[in-house]
Order: C-alpha cells, then structure tokens, then sequence
C-alpha cells in the first residue's frame, strides 16, 4: 500500500460532524433538568448555560470528554465563568444554542 497511515483515521474523518450538527434547528428553550440532558454522553452534544444564554462547547478543544478542569457540561457555569473568565470574550467564539426559562 502507497499509504503507511492505512490503520488510522484521517484528521478530517474524525472531526467530521455529526448529523445533529448539520442540521439548522430553531433556538432551544431548555430548564436546567432538560439542559442537564446535554451533557455530552451517550452521542449527546455537550452544552453549558451562562448568564441564561446556552452554547455548545462540543467540539472546543477545552471542553474535551464534555468537562473543562472540574466543570461538566449540561450545567449553568454563570458563577464560574464569572469568576474565571469575565471579560475576556471566551463565550463570543462558541455557537448559541438557545436559552434558559
């Protein structure tokens, strides 16, 4: 064989995405028990809430295996996030997903 990576996958094969993220859906409307739900496991997207803004931290680098340092996803990380990152434009760069009620 002309290729000697024939054994592994491409970079492009798996960063592929997956079909939930092909799709153009309406914003989310989700409490915290459904938000919960999105926590990264069982082929679920991992998204986090901050001050009642959702966003999908699936594919970030910092959020691999769906948790960042101690946080998890499915969670509102508004007190963290505050603590740790305000200002700096963090949440400017991450898709939004929809919104707390």
């Amino acid at each position: 064989m002309d290729n000697h990576n024939w054994r592994y996958p491409t970079v492009q094969k798996r960063w592929e995405r997956a079909p939930w993220q092909q799709q153009q859906t309406p914003p989310l409307s989700l409490t915290l028990a459904e938000l919960a739900q999105y926590n990264g496991k069982k082929g679920m997207p991992a998204y986090i809430a901050v001050d009642g803004v959702i966003y999908d931290v699936t594919m970030e680098a910092a959020w691999a295996a769906a948790s960042h340092f101690s946080l998890r996803a499915g969670q509102d990380l508004s007190g963290p996030y505050r603590a740790c990152h305000r200002g700096q434009g963090i949440l400017a760069r991450l898709k939004v997903v929809g919104q707390l009620r």
